[in-house]
């Protein structure tokens, strides 16, 4: 399926911001999250598949970053929620 970009989104579209320390960034993620499951909820997927990518310098910030991780994963279940997506991820850190 295809990955909707619009011009208020200038990053790569490969590129997402769910563990990014900028709440301001996260909220763009979660923005554009939102935009592609309004369009794409016409297609009837049976499953989204949604990677938290990328390599993070501030790791080692734990308690900072678990809780850019709730907050990550609190804002996908309110949107899974909303366009009536189950909801069911895993985390995996290495």
């Amino acid at each position: 399926m295809p990955v909707y970009v619009e011009d208020w989104y200038p990053y790569d579209y490969l590129t997402a911001f769910f563990l990014d320390p900028s709440e301001d960034m996260r909220q763009l993620a979660l923005r554009l999250l939102n935009y592609n499951l309004e369009h794409l909820s016409a297609n009837n997927p049976d499953f989204y598949v949604l990677h938290f990518g990328g390599v993070y310098d501030n790791l080692h910030r734990e308690k900072e970053f678990d809780l850019w991780l709730k907050d990550a994963l609190d804002g996908v279940q309110a949107l899974a929620k909303k366009h009536n997506v189950k909801n069911t991820h895993r985390i995996l850190r290495i």
